[in-house]
């Protein structure tokens, strides 16, 4: 049958709708990060052989191929006629031997002082998004669980290695997961020998993988697809089980041809055969390459992708929102946990986080630290992010003083002890009095409330033969003028917000002034112009126009269904002001 060519495009598809796709990659994602690739792999192990028989040094710059290679020629297992990966298997087997042999020689190679590609940083960035939960791998190298260790935004990726990892494994998993198919240097699992690697994998790791391959498109890259462990075992014989995977094999590799099919295994060939159209070749110039345009198109998709995991940071911005630094000098001891906890599973509700049955308090610390309400450092410790110290500190000022919100009431002696039940003995002119109000923003939210209510109180109105209860203030605009000021401030400002009560107007300022995201939306309007042109859409009813200076609080007041995040509020303020 001919083979379907689907262009790279079409991969980026597979991150806007249905389930996130899985990846599967090879040794040549790891190539330009310095990991050796099978050819010259079989070179090192026969340098290594040669010094290990002679007593000499593998690093002597001196040692040079005219010296192993007559070696190698001589060597029983050794065939010129093919290609020199294909010698790979038989070369471990007869040179890396005995076992301890074959780990110090992989520990080697595999601790490369080469920074990790490109592709790597992109596909850790992705695996932070949530836009990829599990990658497989073929390879032994360390390069993709350094890099989710050194992202600031990774938490917890599970890493499957041996036998005792596989209860990690999960088909929705909370955290990315990382599944070496070929076992572990480190735990002498590896397999790398023709016996290896023409054997099963392990039944109990593709009855587990079975579910996410038939449920999830999977993503090949970097590899030949020449194992029968992996072509066979996991993919060709479970075929008929996994539903032919309906969601598609996109196999990327360099450079494809329509005319060159017979470049790939016989072992793909056999896949596509089996699977009739559901494996597609994505032709590619290289791993790198791919991550990069995944990642490109990931961010425009989800600019604000900590509303659904965790939070990206804007092109324009240099280091993260302040809501997601770290506060060292605080402790999660701080928190308010009562309240918390109810928060939190009312977070959960809302964003369909699965509750397990008995939540103890490993199950809130690592919720915490996916909602970036905490962190944890590379030693373990967690401590609240900025963020997380507004929403659920019992007394956030002790960190950061002005965060609070100042009440201001001026008016006539009469209305201000009618409205608020306070007395004044000043005779004529008018009186003014400032509040504090202080707590987490939570705390803050409600005694603002209270207090606007009796501002707002109802009372009876006329209208011909008919009375109804009515409002001096559109209760729903109140609410979202309150809620947005809390969320959008700049907490860095030494300002607080400040509500100043008249008795015909209310004014809530909050500093920061509109965000980079907004900003960038109006485009094609001049930076003198922007605040004009926002206003004029804001008064057009225009939905949609949306920024988050502080993602983190913005999510959790979506949790408690403060906010829509539609980029409607400011439009509705003014419709329902309006009428």
């Amino acid at each position: 049958m001919a083979l379907q060519i689907t262009p790279i495009g079409r991969l980026r598809s597979l991150f806007v709708r249905g389930p996130d796709p899985i990846f599967l990659l090879g040794a040549g994602a790891s190539v330009k990060s310095g990991i050796p690739l099978a050819h010259d792999m079989v070179e090192k192990i026969s340098k290594w052989g040669y010094c290990l028989e002679n007593g000499l040094d593998f690093e002597d710059p001196r040692l040079r191929r005219s010296d192993w290679y007559p070696w190698l020629r001589m060597q029983k297992w050794y065939r010129e006629d093919r290609k020199q990966a294909d010698n790979y298997p038989d070369a471990v087997e007869n040179i890396l031997h005995p076992r301890q042999t074959r780990k110090d020689f992989f520990f080697e190679m595999l601790n490369t002082p080469v920074e990790p590609s490109s592709g790597y940083e992109h596909i850790a960035e992705l695996m932070a998004r949530k836009c990829i939960r599990t990658v497989l791998t073929t390879n032994f190298d360390p390069i993709l669980p350094k890099v989710c260790k050194d992202n600031k935004q990774l938490h917890h990726p599970q890493i499957i290695q041996t036998k005792s990892d596989y209860t990690k494994l999960s088909t929705s998993p909370q955290y990315p997961q990382i599944v070496y198919l070929h076992g572990s240097v480190e735990h002498y699992t590896d397999k790398n020998t023709i016996t290896e690697v023409d054997e099963e994998l392990d039944t109990d790791l593709v009855s587990r993988l079975l579910p996410l391959l038939r449920d999830h498109p999977l993503i090949v890259i970097g590899y030949r697809g020449a194992e029968p462990s992996v072509m066979k075992h996991l993919l060709i014989n479970q075929a008929k089980s996994a539903d032919n995977y309906l969601n598609g094999i996109y196999w990327c590799t360099r450079n494809y041809k329509t005319d060159q099919s017979d470049s790939l295994t016989y072992l793909v060939r056999e896949l596509a055969e089996d699977i009739q159209g559901n494996l597609r070749i994505v032709p590619i110039d290289g791993f790198d390459e791919v991550m990069n345009a995944l990642w490109q198109h990931a961010r425009k998709q989800q600019p604000d992708y900590h509303q659904t995991q965790i939070t990206a940071v804007p092109e324009a911005l240099t280091e993260l929102p302040y809501d997601l630094e770290m506060l060292t000098q605080s402790s999660i001891d701080d928190f308010d946990w009562p309240p918390m906890r109810v928060r939190l599973l009312q977070y959960c509700d809302r964003t369909g986080i699965p509750v397990p049955p008995v939540r103890d308090n490993h199950w809130f610390f690592q919720l915490l630290c996916e909602r970036d309400i905490a962190t944890r450092t590379k030693e373990g410790d967690i401590f609240p992010t900025v963020g997380g110290y507004l929403l659920f500190a019992d007394t956030p000022q002790n960190h950061i003083q002005t965060a609070q919100v100042i009440v201001r009431l001026e008016g006539d002696p009469e209305w201000i002890e009618n409205v608020f039940d306070v007395s004044d003995d000043a005779e004529g002119g008018g009186v003014k009095i400032e509040e504090v109000i202080e707590g987490n923003l939570w705390i803050q939210l409600e005694e603002i409330y209270e207090l606007l209510s009796r501002v707002n109180r109802s009372f009876l109105l006329k209208e011909g033969r008919h009375s109804k209860y009515v409002y001096p203030y559109p209760p729903d605009a109140l609410r979202e003028v309150v809620v947005n000021a809390l969320v959008h401030r700049d907490y860095e400002k030494d300002e607080p917000i400040v509500i100043e009560i008249e008795e015909t107007c209310i004014r809530v300022r909050n500093p920061g002034g509109l965000v980079e995201d907004v900003i960038e939306q109006m485009i094609g309007t001049p930076q003198v112009e922007i605040k004009d042109a926002f206003e004029t859409e804001i008064k057009k009813g225009t939905r949609g126009i949306r920024g988050y200076r502080n993602p983190v609080i913005a999510d959790l007041f979506y949790g408690a269904a403060e906010m829509e995040k539609a980029g409607s509020g400011l439009s509705d303020v003014w419709k329902e002001s309006e009428e």
